[in-house]
């Protein structure tokens, strides 16, 4: 149900994190608005569905999505929201119209559902396969 859905999302999360974390300094800060989003609606005790997914992207200015946040953000697509890279490359085109090369080529690596917590876990941000 809803609780087990949830506890696999704060996993996903807690691994994201993690992730970033090993990154260390170079993370931008859009990656931690990012994440800092994800959290907050899941200490609401709420799943993070699609609608939060778009709300958050819809705040975040294409130029801010180096390789990094753009493997954040596809992560949290598909792992949190069972969005596919090409529903959120559609969502991208129509709410902004023009979208960058290389969010073609880091959405296109994206399963239709979730990444693997393993993957996860290792922090492979640029898209590029293991």
């Amino acid at each position: 149900g809803e609780a087990a859905a949830q506890k696999a999302q704060l996993r996903c999360y807690h691994d994201l994190l993690a992730a970033v974390r090993e990154e260390g300094e170079k993370v931008p800060g859009v990656a931690h608005f990012v994440l800092d989003t994800v959290r907050a609606v899941l200490e609401q005790d709420r799943p993070f569905r699609a609608e939060h997914f778009y709300a958050m992207l819809g705040k975040v200015d294409s130029a801010e999505m180096d390789r990094m946040v753009l493997g954040i953000v596809r992560r949290v697509a598909a792992s949190l929201c069972d969005l596919s890279g090409q529903e959120v490359l559609a969502w991208l085109e129509q709410h902004r119209g023009e979208v960058p090369q290389h969010f073609h080529e880091g959405f296109a690596a994206a399963r239709v559902s979730g990444a693997d917590d393993g993957e996860l876990a290792r922090g492979h941000f640029d898209g590029a396969a293991a």
